[in-house]
C-alpha cells in the first residue's frame, strides 16, 4: 500500500475545515496536527482575515528596512558614482 502524500496547504485546509466543524476543542485539534496552539491561532486568524489565500506561505522579508535609502538618494548616488568612478564611500558620504 503506497503512502498517502499530502502537502502543507492541504493539511492547513483540513485543519481549518475541522476547526470550523467544531467537533474538537482547539487544543486537541492542534495536538492532532502536531502544531503549537500559537501556530494554530496564526492559521485560524489568517484564514478568518484573508480566506484560503491567507493559508499560503508569506514572505518573511520586512515591509520596511530602517537602513534602506529612498529613491532620490539612490539616483543621486548613481549619478555621482558615474561622474566620479574613482571616488569612494568617504567622499560620496560628504556630498
Amino acid at each position: 500500500m503506497p503512502w498517502k502524500e499530502t502537502n502543507v496547504m492541504e493539511q492547513r485546509k483540513e485543519f481549518i475545515k475541522e476547526y470550523l466543524q467544531g467537533m474538537e476543542d482547539f487544543k486537541t485539534l492542534c495536538k492532532n496536527y502536531d502544531i503549537s496552539e500559537k501556530t494554530g491561532h496564526k492559521w485560524k486568524n489568517r484564514f478568518l482575515e484573508y480566506g484560503y489565500n491567507g493559508l499560503l506561505n508569506q514572505s518573511r522579508m520586512p515591509n520596511k528596512s530602517p537602513s534602506q535609502l529612498d529613491e532620490d538618494t539612490v539616483i543621486r548616488l548613481i549619478k555621482l558614482r558615474t561622474a566620479h568612478p574613482s571616488w569612494g564611500a568617504k567622499k560620496l558620504a560628504i556630498l
